[in-house]
């Protein structure tokens, strides 16, 4: 299992450079989901097949979501 990586928040915390890191994981993630919608564009919802796949890219698209955020932050007291 792999171990989590957090963002500690101290005094030393780069507020600039935390919000450059999360541009980027939301320009990948905008990258990402439409490369999924434009093969979900493409789909056939009379097949079985198609309907499975589209039900496959939506959950995806779910856990892009949850990606656009890999470091969370950690509070140092």
């Amino acid at each position: 299992m792999d171990d989590i990586v957090t963002a500690v928040v101290d005094e030393n915390f780069d507020v600039h450079q935390r919000l450059a890191l999360m541009q980027g994981w939301q320009k990948e993630y905008f990258r990402e989901d439409e490369q999924l919608q434009f093969h979900l564009r493409q789909l056939d919802g009379s097949k079985p097949q198609d309907v499975q796949r589209a039900h496959q890219i939506g959950q995806l698209r779910k856990i892009l979501i949850l990606e656009q955020v890999r470091e969370p932050l950690e509070v140092v007291q």
